[in-house]
């Protein structure tokens, strides 16, 4: 017995399903009634950690079907792959009836829990290749899903695929894929069809260069400046003189939801000008940079400049 496991040479014999349950390294195969011999423990699983000594060849279909109310699974990146043998052996096994896309496909089934929101990969692979991937099965049951790979990848591919579109605003609804990972370190080989942001990465180390002139030199998050841009980040040179403001704001990034950036007014001197009651921040020229207010802070100080 391992906590609350039965393992036998590394055979998952039996589970008691906790709300966030790991499977411990060293178990290579799961049997379909590992879990599911006790159908109310396993619907308490909320969130499962597959362990990287997983064979998926010892995996049985349908062994995590009973897990209804699962949120999120972590798992070693082999199994977000597609493998022809093992996937050509299961369509035949279940007449077509099953998509072999992806390996872990076939632990749930037909079908995938409806409450799955997040599939987070681990491993060491630099370059994972998910053109085969059918996001569109996946949409079929979360139409609103994040992808979050821990790998320290260089290169990811991306098939061609279909999304569905949002039914109020007709807008192609992708998922989010956290990358660890610098942009500037990561290939991304996809078509078009792929809005590049939809692809978070690393917060970018901050702009420690120093000026020669009144300036100081940043980096800007251009996709909050404009809806849908493209781009993650890029350096920006800022005059001192046309600072007015500055505040934190939190920002999306790999690590976290509530990374510290900073955003500043951009008045100059002109901010008496301007009648206090009719002063709205978001009406008057902005930008949001990756660093934080200390640092954009302690960068603007030794220019001279003061709140």
């Amino acid at each position: 017995m391992t906590n609350n496991f039965v393992i036998e040479n590394g055979v998952l014999i039996s589970c008691e399903g906790t709300e966030i349950t790991r499977i411990p390294e060293g178990v290579h195969t799961i049997n379909k009634d590992s879990i599911s011999s006790n159908p109310y423990n396993a619907f308490n699983i909320k969130e499962l950690y597959l362990p990287s000594t997983i064979d998926y060849n010892n995996v049985e279909y349908g062994s995590l079907e009973c897990c209804h109310k699962l949120s999120k699974i972590t798992m070693p990146s082999k199994l977000l792959k597609y493998d022809s043998k093992f996937s050509t052996k299961a369509h035949y096994k279940y007449s077509g009836t099953v998509n072999t896309s992806a390996i872990f496909f076939l632990f749930f089934g037909r079908g995938l829990p409806s409450d799955l929101k997040e599939i987070v990969v681990y491993g060491d692979e630099k370059d994972l290749d998910l053109s085969i991937l059918d996001w569109e099965f996946l949409q079929r049951f979360q139409r609103s899903f994040t992808l979050r790979i821990e790998n320290e990848v260089t290169y990811i591919k991306l098939g061609d695929d279909k999304f569905k579109r949002d039914s109020y605003s007709k807008e192609i609804m992708l998922p989010h894929i956290c990358i660890n990972n610098f942009a500037e370190n990561v290939a991304i080989d996809a078509s078009e069809k792929w809005d590049r942001g939809t692809f978070i990465y690393r917060a970018p180390k901050a702009n420690l260069l120093e000026t020669t002139d009144n300036s100081v030199e940043l980096t800007l998050s251009p996709r909050e400046m404009s809806y849908n841009d493209k781009r993650w980040e890029c350096p920006i040179k800022i005059n001192v003189s046309a600072v007015t403001y500055l505040y934190p704001v939190e920002l999306e990034c790999y690590e976290t939801e509530k990374h510290q950036g900073c955003k500043l007014l951009l008045l100059g001197d002109r901010i008496d000008e301007m009648p206090l009651e009719n002063l709205n921040r978001e009406s008057y020229p902005t930008v949001i940079v990756w660093e934080n207010y200390d640092t954009v802070y302690g960068k603007l100080k030794a220019k001279g400049w003061t709140l």
